[in-house]
């Protein structure tokens, strides 16, 4: 079993195709040395992790504690040992209930640390720690700890967590120099209609303006305009429609477009 966890680790390229990562190492109950003394919540149980070489490092374990109280913990320990929350690192757009998350920095050189937090069926929140130390990268990339003027070169999207009897079956990006598109896909009973007053809220609390919306019994529309960390005006569209013949199955858009 360890053997096939390492082989599905590792890289699947044969060596003499550019450089390869480091070999994985596998720990079981225990978090990767790499961590050194990482912020648990209380009433955490570790379940192990991988490390790879002095470059990266992912650790898995469960707490008692809700996603939100876990992120907060481990955040408030990191800010005393001296780490820094980047900008626009924060998981943004379409979010199921019961899930967030965080990014920290010791430095502009690293490392990073991240944190995803996602309520789980049996009640414990699983907690799943990133660490890069960016080791190897040449001297000057940009990355979450060391980003380029104006930022990473995209526009955050607000936080939008579902409701709560939805559930969001998958997730998918895309953009360009001017664009970001984010769609999901939720299980709900809720109505096109009913979802998109769910989200609008959300929206103006991130400061949004809405600015036209329409739409009919199975699909749903709604223009936004707002400005981003740089003050520039972007626009948005949230787009609401049943998806196939299954109307319990709401595809849920949403674009983002600087404006020229």
């Amino acid at each position: 079993m360890r053997e096939l966890a390492l082989r599905l680790l590792s890289s699947p390229y044969p060596a003499g195709m550019g450089n390869p990562p480091p070999e994985p190492e596998l720990v079981i109950n225990a978090a990767p040395t790499l961590f050194g003394d990482v912020p648990l919540p209380p009433d955490t149980q570790v379940l192990g992790g991988v490390q790879r070489g002095d470059s990266t490092a992912d650790l898995v374990a469960d707490t008692q504690a809700t996603p939100d109280a876990a992120v907060q913990f481990v955040a408030d320990a990191l800010k005393a040992q001296g780490w820094t929350e980047p900008p626009n690192m924060s998981p943004g757009g379409f979010i199921p209930v019961g899930m967030t998350g965080v990014t920290f920095c010791k430095s502009k050189d690293g490392p990073s640390l991240s944190l995803m937090a996602t309520k789980r069926d049996d009640g414990l929140t699983e907690l799943r720690y990133t660490l890069n130390t960016f080791k190897g990268m040449p001297a000057g990339t940009f990355g979450p700890c060391n980003q380029p003027p104006g930022g990473l070169g995209f526009t955050p999207l607000p936080q939008l967590t579902s409701p709560e009897d939805a559930k969001q079956s998958s997730l998918g990006m895309s953009g360009s120099q001017d664009s970001l598109l984010q769609f999901a896909v939720l299980e709900t009973q809720q109505t096109p209609a009913q979802l998109l007053a769910h989200y609008a809220g959300q929206l103006e609390d991130a400061g949004w303006t809405l600015t036209a919306s329409g739409g009919t019994d199975e699909s749903v529309w709604s223009n936004w305009a707002f400005k981003d960390a740089q003050d520039k005006d972007q626009t948005g569209l949230l787009l609401i429609a049943p998806r196939a013949a299954d109307t319990r199955v709401q595809f849920v858009l949403l674009e983002v477009t600087t404006k020229r």
